[in-house]
């Protein structure tokens, strides 16, 4: 069974100090579109709505959380064989030290890293242990203790490099993947459509190489989408 973790947004979007629109969205949003376009069958928990403010730069988008004091929900309902995907605002859902086994989690670190990064206490849990996918940028990834980074690499590691691609490791091999620029006001919401479309591929192949390729192609898509 595959089931979401997630979280929408009243996104409110402001360029050169502008208010340009407001609108519902969020990471369940884009990974709801890029489920239900390929006719995959899932079930989605949801938090409460967020707020957040966006400022579109000049290659660049900063997000500022409005909301305050949003409650937060343990991850739970999980069985042997599920697959799981967690993509967060911020630590709305709190992450469980007990996982049945052989279920697989596939974790976008942004948001918990954006609330995270320098507590230590938060590197020591042993959910740590259950992540089978872990997902994140380069800055994100590079704010991890050594040996995380390290224990992920033995199992499933994405680094997003922007314009220059990506890099996966699996079982401590290395794959790196170049991407063709596609020149767009913002991004808002490729990496949440990345991290989908690479799921849905691998839980069907298990194969590194086509996946990503899948989910580059897919993100792709979806950039070139917005610029029209």
């Amino acid at each position: 069974m595959i089931k979401i973790y997630s979280t929408f947004s009243e996104d409110i979007t402001y360029k050169n100090n502008n208010l340009v629109k407001k609108s519902l969205r969020g990471p369940a949003f884009y990974i709801k579109n890029v489920l239900e376009k390929n006719n995959i069958d899932y079930k989605l928990f949801k938090g409460q709505n967020y707020q957040v403010k966006i400022k579109i730069l000049d290659n660049d988008e900063i997000g500022e959380i409005v909301s305050k004091n949003i409650p937060q929900q343990k991850i739970q309902d999980l069985d042997k064989g599920d697959n799981i995907l967690i993509s967060t605002i911020a630590d709305e859902w709190l992450l469980s030290n007990d996982i049945p086994k052989s279920t697989k989690i596939f974790l976008d670190a942004q948001g918990y890293l954006r609330i995270f990064s320098k507590n230590d206490d938060f590197y020591k849990q042993n959910f740590w242990n259950n992540i089978y996918c872990l997902k994140g940028t380069e800055d994100e990834i590079n704010n991890l203790p050594e040996n995380i980074i390290e224990q992920q690499k033995q199992k499933l590691l994405i680094i997003s490099k922007n314009k220059d691609g990506c890099s996966v490791f699996h079982q401590s091999k290395q794959y790196d993947f170049s991407i063709k620029p596609v020149k767009v006001e913002d991004t808002i919401g490729a990496g949440d459509t990345f991290l989908t479309n690479f799921f849905i591929k691998y839980l069907e192949t298990t194969n590194i190489k086509k996946s990503t390729k899948f989910a580059i192609t897919e993100t792709s898509k979806f950039l070139s989408a917005k610029e029209a």
